[in-house]
């Protein structure tokens, strides 16, 4: 049930061989897709692209170029992936890397808009450098550190925001010293711990990067390959023990997240008698004026009252206080709601741009933003967010239609053209006007040929259609 792409030196990619026969490879294969022939038409349009804009800026940042080929396989159903890397069903991760080999998700083995396939392959691909440029010797929290670091890097919005859970293991002291992250992600003690580990990771590379300089990473990497230990390469590379580093990295993390830490009152959580009372809410604005929970939960009991002008300003002081939280009752998505039914366009643009530049994976808020950037004429952004729209999902016709029509204005008409192959993929319902759309740009880019070969399709479903009656006539002169 799988199709094989393959991936020549040097391109996007187009060449592929059906079934599960492996082939011998062509000289200079950089890639080596696997992927369901249910969604194979649409993912080969994209998972090359990002493989190759991943590949070619990680090694050169890394100064590493991963001997090819690499493979990547990509799973519709989740337990099918899990039984795939470890042999048994159960796993919680979304991706594994094992050196020149990288199995993940595919983006319909999640429910739609709770998985960035882009960020995961994005992520995954930074292990095959650290991996390779180590000979398997970087410690775990490094490796996991740049991956999420790079994640972040890579596009705003992806990769995992600073979530509540990781400002309240910062609060209660529960991140592991330097020289014992590894455990968190191999054995951990507490539900979470894994994922706080990510985060920690992430913090510690970016710690790293900021106070040292990214030649910092590159040398904790090289000294690592050589086979020394922890203290050796810190001693060496950033003239700290590691007790000393522990120190340094808690004071950056304080710093850091100092907003954050002081907005949030983690008993309050557990006072669900209190949250959803307006008036205890009023009475304890007075003492905590700038408690993020209080603040959040006044502007969601207005919205819900239908009082908008009372929401917005405790919406727009909770959403200052911590600019991080993008769980689905986040300020943003409230503040939008409010300014779409006060027919102000611009400023819930203004809140979903500020939404996803913090969380990529919204789905839905991409789309809507997408659209409503089209219909105000802000073409370029517009196309940044449907992009990213189809990095968590891709199986949605009208982001399609949206990206290929603001390709069009833009006169970039190779993207135009893979939008419109993608609706065709989709089987939409009106298969004649997807083959006209695939002939019209075909035409307009001098492919002539293909172009015919797709409006004779489409006249094949409906003899009676003009445009593409029109069409075939200006390709038959």
């Amino acid at each position: 049930n799988f199709t094989t792409v393959e991936v020549p030196a040097g391109t996007d990619g187009d060449g592929s061989s059906q079934g599960n026969e492996p082939r011998s490879l062509p000289a200079g294969t950089d890639f080596r897709i696997r992927l369901h022939k249910k969604e194979a038409d649409v993912l080969r349009l994209y998972v090359p692209g990002l493989l190759r804009q991943a590949f070619d800026t990680l090694s050169t940042r890394y100064g590493y170029r991963p001997k090819t080929p690499l493979y990547l396989e990509m799973f519709p159903d989740h337990e099918d992936f899990a039984v795939r890397t470890l042999g048994l069903p159960g796993l919680g991760a979304l991706g594994v890397c094992f050196g020149p080999g990288m199995v993940m998700d595919s983006p319909s083995a999640r429910p739609k808009g709770g998985f960035h396939w882009g960020s995961t392959l994005w992520h995954e691909f930074a292990h095959v450098i650290t991996l390779g440029m180590t000979d398997h010797k970087v410690p775990r929290w490094l490796s996991e550190g740049i991956s999420v670091m790079e994640e972040h890097k890579a596009r705003p919005g992806w990769g995992d925001s600073v979530a509540l859970e990781a400002l309240k293991g910062i609060q209660e002291k529960k991140l592991l010293p330097i020289a014992e992250l590894n455990a968190g992600f191999q054995r951990p003690s507490f539900p979470g711990q894994v994922q706080l580990s990510y985060f920690q990771a992430g913090e510690a590379c970016d710690f790293i990067e900021k106070e040292f300089g990214f030649q910092a990473i590159l040398d904790l990497l090289k000294g690592f390959k050589e086979d020394k230990p922890l203290e050796t390469v810190l001693s060496s590379v950033l003239r700290l023990t590691p007790q000393e580093f522990d120190t340094r990295f808690n004071q950056f993390l304080l710093a850091r997240h100092a907003a954050g830490l002081k907005a949030l009152d983690f008993e309050l959580l557990k006072q669900e008698d209190t949250l959803e009372s307006p008036e205890k809410l009023q009475a304890l604005l007075v003492t905590k004026p700038d408690s993020f929970l209080v603040n959040l939960r006044l502007g969601k009991y207005y919205v819900d009252e239908k009082q908008p002008e009372k929401a917005v300003p405790y919406l727009q002081k909770a959403k200052s206080l911590y600019p991080g939280y993008d769980k689905p009752d986040n300020p943003y998505l409230q503040l939008a709601e409010v300014y779409k039914a006060q027919n102000n366009i611009p400023a819930a643009i203004a809140e979903l741009e500020a939404l996803t530049a913090v969380n990529a994976s919204n789905f839905d808020a991409l789309k809507q933003l997408g659209q409503w950037l089209k219909e105000t004429g802000k073409t370029g952004p517009a196309l940044q967010v449907l992009e990213n729209a189809v990095y968590v999902y891709p199986f949605d016709t009208d982001v399609h239609k949206l990206l290929a029509e603001v390709g069009s204005s833009q006169g970039k008409l190779e993207m135009a053209l893979r939008e419109y192959r993608a609706i065709l993929a989709l089987e939409p319902v009106d298969r004649a006007a997807a083959h006209f759309d695939v002939a019209n740009v075909l035409f307009e880019l001098g492919m002539r040929a293909e172009a015919k070969q797709q409006v004779l399709a489409a006249l094949e479903i409906a003899p009676a259609f003009e445009p593409a009656q029109e069409l075939l006539l200006k390709l038959s002169q």
